[in-house]
């Protein structure tokens, strides 16, 4: 096995990977709002819905049905203590008669 010495391996970047907390905090919302939504709303017909979530912003796209979707979808969103900020870029799609 080849060793460098440790003068050698000083000179060298830093490549150890840097944990960024927000990020962290980002997939704890993110898994929160996952299962809300499939508990929620797993029985209702909002249409589709996709969100992600940068630190600590929602930001929501997808269609829905009704105005009442948007809101009770919101809700849910809201009701995360950690998420600071939603940007709502749901559209509305009307049913099919």
């Amino acid at each position: 096995m080849f060793h460098l010495p440790k003068r050698v391996l000083s000179l060298l970047p830093d490549r150890r990977k840097v944990i960024d907390p927000a990020s962290n905090k980002d997939k704890r919302i993110a898994r929160r709002l996952q299962d809300l939504f499939e508990r929620e709303l797993a029985l209702s017909e909002i249409g589709s819905l996709q969100f992600f979530v940068h630190k600590g912003s929602v930001v929501l796209k997808g269609n829905i049905h009704l105005p009442e979707d948007r809101a009770a979808v919101l809700e849910i969103i809201e009701s995360v203590p950690e998420v600071k900020r939603v940007v709502d870029h749901l559209e509305r799609e009307r049913l099919a008669a």
